[in-house]
């Protein structure tokens, strides 16, 4: 093993005997193997790749790929019919939250016993506990019986355990997919951190955009065999290639429903923003000069629903009411994905519309109407008023009124291939040129 590789995989392979029943596997146990005793299920084979320290790599493939199996052999819970894993550091995986947890205990004594479980020394628990709990952020929970818990706190316990033992090599496998969106943002911002530290990290996950984000290098398992070794984005391309299947695009949905609001009286617009907010106040900024009094999210049909067909469209109305004089108001919303990444973000200015001065206790309705574009997930959503300072449209003044973490938003797909991959879909021309004919153009068809 190289001073720079803390995990070298070569020639790796695991067979399953299979045998036709129970008194097969004992004979054979006794007498030892014959031809056709049993036959063979090889789940890996020939699978070589090295893990630098702090890299991160990723494993993607298929269920029944061999991805768990890889693992199991890595962490030492499984050994290898073939081949040979050598390891340098101690390994933490994050393959069954809660593994070990007493459910008598409360939560902070079983982040005592899970440290020692693993070998931490036993005054790290206390060093590390304030951290535990509050990246767990489960309340007075965290002094309660474990029992008492909801599965969304018990998975946050046991995810936040893991997060603060600073091992060597981190494994996780699909455990960034537990709890809300929200806490999924702090688990990304935290997995961040980790690798900043130097921490290598083997990640496994369906999730490619997750994949894409967090890896350095991907490994793509298919049919028991490491089939392409490299960047993120290629590996993920081959995934894509080797798990689609075509088929005809869904029917467009015809024409749009009107607009939720139009000829509403001002005040009975008002007052179905007011019944209807979704704003919670739990993470506000700002000194609310221009405040944002409600702000409800619909359909174009009028439902209000937080979630929305990918390419489809959703409306946000803001109620605003000024408390001070405001010179130069501007009005905006951004989408953050469940990295905590910006996907996009717009305000009146940037669309090219200037709000007049507003006087104290002069009220407002902005509408956005929000074509979600991107590929399907759940996403979260910031609103804001801010008074611009000069002409330059990046620059946001200062913050008013902003309140973040908004939703969870989820966009679907509901057939069987997207009309695109990648974060978001770019409107595309497309021409074709045979040159025994005339050049045919089309535009590319809108999904609404």
């Amino acid at each position: 093993m190289t001073s720079s590789s803390v995990i070298e995989v070569a020639g790796l392979g695991k067979n399953f005997k299979l045998y036709n029943s129970a008194g097969a596997r004992i004979a054979s146990w006794l007498r030892g193997d014959r031809p056709g005793d049993h036959k063979d299920n090889w789940v890996l084979r020939g699978v070589d790749f090295t893990v630098q320290r702090g890299e991160c790599v990723g494993i993607i493939g298929r269920n029944g790929s061999g991805k768990s199996t890889l693992l199991k052999m890595i962490t030492g819970t499984l050994h290898p019919t073939e081949g040979s894993i050598r390891v340098d550091g101690r390994v933490l995986a994050l393959l069954e939250l809660g593994t070990g947890f007493n459910v008598e205990l409360t939560g902070r004594q079983n982040v005592s016993l899970s440290a020692e479980l693993h070998g931490f020394d036993p005054d790290y628990a206390t060093r590390r506990m304030d951290d535990i709990e509050r990246f767990a952020d489960i309340g007075p929970f965290f002094d309660r019986p474990v029992k008492t818990y909801s599965s969304g706190m018990f998975v946050r316990l046991a995810f936040s355990i893991f997060l603060f033992m600073e091992p060597d090599i981190l494994i996780v496998d699909e455990a960034l997919s537990v709890g809300d969106l929200f806490f999924q943002q702090k688990c990304f911002e935290a997995i961040q951190q980790i690798k900043d530290r130097g921490t290598t990290l083997l990640f496994v996950s369906h999730d490619m955009s997750a994949v894409r984000n967090i890896c350095d290098r991907a490994v793509l398992l298919d049919g028991g065999r490491a089939t392409f070794i490299g960047a993120p984005d290629e590996a993920v391309m081959h995934y894509y290639q080797a798990n689609t299947t075509p088929s005809p695009a869904g029917t467009a949905v015809a024409g749009a429903a009107a607009a939720v609001a139009e000829a509403a009286p001002a005040g009975e617009l008002i007052d179905t923003i007011h019944s209807r907010s979704i704003l919670d106040g739990k993470v506000r900024l700002g000194n609310g000069g221009l405040e944002i009094t409600a702000a409800r999210v619909c359909t174009d049909a009028g439902a209000d629903v937080l979630e929305v067909r990918s390419a489809h469209s959703l409306n946000i109305w803001l109620a605003l009411k000024a408390h001070e004089r405001i010179v130069e108001p501007n009005v905006g919303v951004e989408v953050y994905d469940r990295f905590n990444q910006l996907i996009y973000g717009v305000s009146l200015r940037n669309l090219g519309h200037v709000l007049e001065p507003m006087e104290p206790g002069r009220m407002l309705v902005v509408h956005f109407r929000l074509r979600f574009s991107v590929m399907p997930g759940e996403y979260s959503i910031s609103l804001a008023t801010a008074e611009q300072h000069g002409t330059d449209d990046q620059n946001a003044g200062r913050f008013l009124d902003r309140h973040d973490k908004l939703g969870p938003i989820l966009v679907f797909w509901d057939q069987p291939m997207m009309k695109f991959y990648g974060v978001a879909e770019l409107h595309t021309d497309f021409e074709v040129f045979d040159p025994s004919a005339a050049p045919a153009r089309a535009q590319a068809v809108d999904a609404e």
